[in-house]
């Protein structure tokens, strides 16, 4: 149990820095310069399978990993079927089928595919269920690509490739929506049965949508037509197009930035390779479903700041207060009830627009809840008028309402724990912790640190009426618990402790440098005793470590009960999912 103390002058060097990479970055040829000089990620082991809108990728996938100094990356192999399902590539005979024996022998680590406009795809199931079996880290890739004939069928579709030259934006981005969606959904299902977030998607099509604005808009040199993005009215890709698709695989492969590499591509500029980079890149790093989260982005090209932190000195009261979950504590069970996940809108007065918010009810929740299945096992009808305890979960600087979906799956960790009577049925409501209108988690994230302050009225005077307005829950502070990571962390502490009328249960998971400082935390330490958990938890090898080892301190020279949990792991995933996990199972008792 332990507390940092931040000085002044740490924050303002921090902050020097910040400043300092971010308009150095705007230089190429110093972005390029630093991206030589940060660490390169590990070399991967890749398989693709596709179609046409895809298979063009590989061999400049294959030739940006060279220029970006990527050493031990292979290419497995590579499947191409023109205008294929991805179960076309499953069902092919055993004598042709490379995807199979290469997922078989384990030694796959990145395998892509790309949707048809028909799904769900069986063949996507099939893949996952398979590599998994086999490779359990093993990362599944499918490419969102553009519609062929620009629409999804009927008589809109263009029998000329000049027709493209009226396509209306809106109208494309209109189509490519509702099959990311769908895409969307099935990626959610699969990755809740096999209990991690194992499939991700390529935002391929929006990326060309967008490009297609920019040719509209005048904005994107030598190309005035849309029609000479493509090469018949299929859609099939013109080379603009295909290097742009190149980078975005690239970016969602390697989780960084093509910018200043240069992939093949005939007739294509400089000028339109840094246009096409730029895209790529802030189109797959700001789409959740990419697995590129904006902490990766921001670091993808920037070195390590060496001689900002503070040392890390590991204490002897420094150690675990639970022992580590049992392996399958974050795989889905069979035969045991299953609560539901919905996405929900409410009305922000503070921030004066309609917000987003994740929210998971547990098994037996009942009809009344907005969609609910009575014919799941865990609808209890003579229990309707049960009312629930609400944790309010917080994300961290890089995420948004569905990152702790993303990292931990709630849900999966609660239904587990509920059935075995280890936690207390409640509702887990994830919002969005960045209050402003454009709440998405791109371009510089840390411009947005005020959005994140902001967040505290617009969770107590909009996300927790509409939470209590919506949803059967116990209204009073020994029934609401407010917990998070990082960002979410420091939000949580500072907004929980703030408001101990409102809060019965506050939790810091790897707290991030919005943390204030203990004094101001605790102003009034026999109020805070009055807390029913206090919960602080990081990893040694994480760089904020001393954040939470100083709060913890200051708790304990205050003599105010808490617990302090900590791992040997880093910032990340898994040191908040089994925070999460034993969160849960010590809150509401």
């Amino acid at each position: 149990m332990r507390f940092v103390t931040r000085d002044a002058g740490r924050s303002s060097l921090i902050r020097a820095l910040v400043v300092l990479i971010a308009s150095v970055l705007m230089l190429p040829d110093a972005r390029r310069a630093l991206a030589q000089d940060a660490k390169q990620p590990d070399g991967l082991r890749v398989f693709y399978t596709g179609h046409s809108f895809h298979m063009f990728v590989p061999p400049r996938v294959e030739q940006l990993v060279k220029l970006a100094g990527i050493q031990g990356h292979k290419l497995v192999g590579q499947q191409g079927i023109g205008g294929s399902r991805v179960i076309q590539h499953w069902d092919l005979e055993d004598a042709k089928n490379k995807a199979k024996p290469a997922l078989t022998s384990g030694e796959v680590d990145v395998f892509t595919m790309a949707a048809h406009v028909l799904i769900p795809d069986e063949g996507i199931t099939k893949f996952a269920e398979l590599g998994l079996k086999h490779n359990p880290k093993l990362r599944l890739l499918v490419q969102g690509s553009w519609y062929p004939f620009d629409v999804p069928a009927g008589d809109g579709r263009i029998t000329d490739n000049a027709q493209r030259d009226n396509a209306k934006i809106e109208d494309l981005q209109t189509a490519v929506d509702d099959w990311r969606t769908k895409l969307e959904a099935q990626a959610d299902d699969l990755n809740q049965q096999h209990g991690k977030t194992a499939v991700f998607l390529i935002p391929v099509g929006d990326a060309v949508v967008k490009l297609r604005g920019l040719v509209v808009d005048g904005k994107f040199p030598g190309i005035t037509k849309q029609s000479e993005l493509f090469t018949d009215p299929i859609g099939h890709a013109g080379p603009h197009v295909q290097v742009l698709a190149s980078y975005c695989n690239f970016a969602a492969i390697y989780r960084i930035s093509p910018e200043g590499l240069k992939a093949q591509g005939g007739g294509v500029t400089d000028e339109q390779h840094a246009l096409l980079q730029k895209l790529a890149w802030e189109t797959v790093s700001k789409y959740a479903y990419s697995g590129v989260t904006v902490a990766q982005a921001a670091s993808a090209t920037r070195p390590e700041r060496r001689g900002t932190r503070t040392p890390i000195v590991v204490n002897a009261d420094d150690v675990p207060a639970f022992a580590e979950p049992a392996e399958g504590f974050d795989k889905p069970r069979e035969g045991i009830a299953h609560g539901r996940l919905e996405m929900i809108e409410y009305d922000s007065k503070t921030v004066g627009t309609k917000r987003k918010m994740h929210v998971y009810t547990p098994p037996g929740y009942d009809k009344d809840n907005p969609g609910f299945d009575k014919d799941n096992p865990g609808f209890d009808k003579d229990n309707a008028a049960k009312k629930y305890p609400v944790l309010y979960l917080l994300h961290g600087i890089g995420g948004d309402e569905t990152e702790w979906q993303r990292f931990a799956q709630p849900g999966v960790l609660l239904d587990n724990l509920i059935a075995d009577g280890k936690a207390v049925p409640m509702i887990v409501v994830m919002p969005n912790g960045r209050a402003q209108k454009n709440d998405r988690a791109e371009g510089n994230v840390f411009a947005a640190a005020p959005a994140f302050a902001t967040f505290e009225r617009d969770l107590l005077d909009d996300v927790i009426p509409a939470i209590e307005s919506r949803y059967r829950t116990l209204a009073d502070r020994d029934h609401r618990a407010l917990a998070g990571l990082s960002m979410g962390g420091g939000q949580s502490l500072n907004f929980g402790l703030s408001h101990l009328d409102t809060f019965g249960s506050v939790g810091g998971f790897s707290s991030a440098p919005n943390t204030k400082k203990p004094a101001d935390l605790v102003p009034d330490p026999e109020a805070v005793k009055q807390l029913k958990l206090l919960f602080l938890s990081c990893g040694t090898k994480d760089s904020l470590f001393p954040i939470s080892q100083g709060f913890h301190s200051h708790l304990k020279t205050q003599s105010i009960p808490h617990t302090w949990h900590v791992t040997p792991r880093g910032h990340d995933g898994p040191e908040w999912k089994q925070a999460l996990f034993h969160f849960v199972q010590n809150v509401f008792r």
